[in-house]
């Protein structure tokens, strides 16, 4: 598997949205990667931080969100 590895690629690697072999190479990416290492940590420090608080976003909040990008996601995959 050959892409880009990106700090979205990270956070969704953070938040368990990644494949069997994206996150293998990131995982991989972040053994040889200064700035994208640090960059994971800081944003698993910042998770385990919100974490503590326990709070979820309000489902409708979320359901909104969810529905914004359904219908915007053709046209972003095309910029």
């Amino acid at each position: 598997m050959n892409f880009t590895i990106t700090e979205t690629e990270v956070l969704r690697y953070i938040y368990g949205e990644t494949n069997p072999a994206e996150s293998k190479a990131i995982r991989e990416e972040l053994k040889i990667n200064i700035a994208l290492k640090s960059y994971h940590d800081r944003m698993m420090e910042t998770k385990n931080e919100l974490d503590l608080f326990g709070m979820e976003p309000d489902e409708t909040s979320v359901n909104i969100i969810l529905e914004y990008s359904a219908s915007h996601h053709d046209s972003l995959e095309h910029h």
